[in-house]
């Protein structure tokens, strides 16, 4: 059975899927995930990122400064997260690097950062 767009809204509406709903609302959006399933299946990866405008990024990751993050990932997902991967360039080299990564998991876990 096909539904109608007013239809889906108001499924997505009632059962509160917000990416999905994000979807749907940007029907543009539909043609940048089926372009960007082509090029992973080619393998080009690095092409990837200029086809996804900043409001699709916002919409299903956490983008902020560094200092935000954690906050953002709270408010977001509060109780319901329990995994938190860094992309392979975020830099955790240094003794600052190191710091930044822990600040980020105290806000999220609920603790002081200094341990205290």
């Amino acid at each position: 059975m096909l539904q109608t767009d007013r239809q889906t809204d108001r499924q997505i509406d009632k059962k509160g899927h917000r990416p999905y709903a994000a979807l749907h609302a940007h029907r543009t959006w539909r043609e940048v995930g089926e372009e960007l399933h082509a090029l992973s299946l080619e393998n080009r990866w690095s092409e990837m990122t200029d086809l996804i405008p900043d409001e699709m990024a916002a919409e299903f990751g956490i983008v902020g400064r560094l200092d935000e993050i954690g906050s953002m990932l709270v408010k977001r997902w509060g109780g319901i997260l329990s995994t938190v991967n860094f992309p392979t360039d975020f830099p955790r080299e240094t003794e600052e690097d190191q710091a930044r990564v822990k600040e980020i998991l105290s806000v999220v876990h609920g603790v002081d950062a200094s341990g205290s």
